[in-house]
C-alpha cells in the first residue's frame, strides 16, 4: 500500500485518507460532502475517486438506481493511519457523523413509491456509517449532541430492521448523554 500510495498524486492521497471515515458503502454525495473543504473541492474528489477505483484502491458498484463506493478494510485501516497522522482525524470524523445526521433526519418523513422495500434500499446501505458515527459521537473526543441527534434520526431505521435490541442500547447511550 505504501507503494501504491506514494506513486499518487497529492489531491488523490488527501481524498483517500478522508475516506477512510466511512465505514461501509458510501455516496458520491457522501463523499464530497465529508472530504471537501478548502484545500480540496468537491469536484477534485469526485475526479480523486474515479481515479482512485481506477487504481483499484477504491470499489465502485453501479448495479442499483444509486452508485455506491467503498474502500477494502486493508485500504481503509491504512487510510486511516494516514488520517490521524495528519490530525484530520476528529475533524472528519464530526463531518461524517453530522452529514449521516443530517441524511437520517428526514427519514422517518420519507415516503418512497416502492414502499418499505425502496426505502430500506435508500436508508439501509448506511447501517455501518451510522453505527461509525455514532461510535465517534459517544467517544472521548467526540460529540454526544450529534450523537444524540443521530440517534433520534436512526430509530426509524433499526425499527424497520428489526434491530431492536440495538435500537434500545443505543437509545440509552443517547438519553445518558443528555444528563
Amino acid at each position: 500500500l505504501d507503494w501504491s500510495f506514494n506513486l499518487l498524486p497529492e489531491t488523490e492521497r488527501i481524498v483517500l485518507w478522508r475516506l477512510a471515515v466511512f465505514a461501509g458503502d458510501f455516496t458520491m454525495e457522501a463523499a464530497q460532502a465529508v472530504a471537501s473543504d478548502e484545500t480540496v473541492s468537491g469536484i477534485e474528489v469526485v475526479e480523486g475517486l474515479a481515479n482512485l477505483a481506477t487504481k483499484s484502491l477504491i470499489t465502485t458498484d453501479i448495479s442499483g438506481d444509486v452508485t455506491y463506493h467503498r474502500l477494502l478494510e486493508t485500504t481503509r485501516a491504512y487510510a486511516m493511519e494516514k488520517l490521524v497522522d495528519r490530525g484530520e482525524a476528529t475533524r472528519l470524523r464530526r463531518r461524517h457523523a453530522e452529514f449521516y445526521r443530517d441524511f437520517f433526519e428526514p427519514a422517518e418523513d420519507t415516503e418512497v413509491s416502492g414502499g418499505q422495500v425502496e426505502w430500506l434500499a435508500i436508508y439501509g446501505h448506511h447501517i455501518d456509517n451510522l453505527r461509525s458515527g455514532l461510535d465517534w459521537a459517544f467517544s472521548a473526543e467526540g460529540d454526544s449532541r450529534i450523537g444524540v441527534a443521530l440517534t433520534v434520526a436512526a430509530v426509524p431505521l433499526w425499527v424497520h430492521l428489526s434491530l431492536l435490541g440495538e435500537c434500545r442500547e443505543r437509545v440509552e447511550r443517547a438519553l445518558a448523554a443528555l444528563d
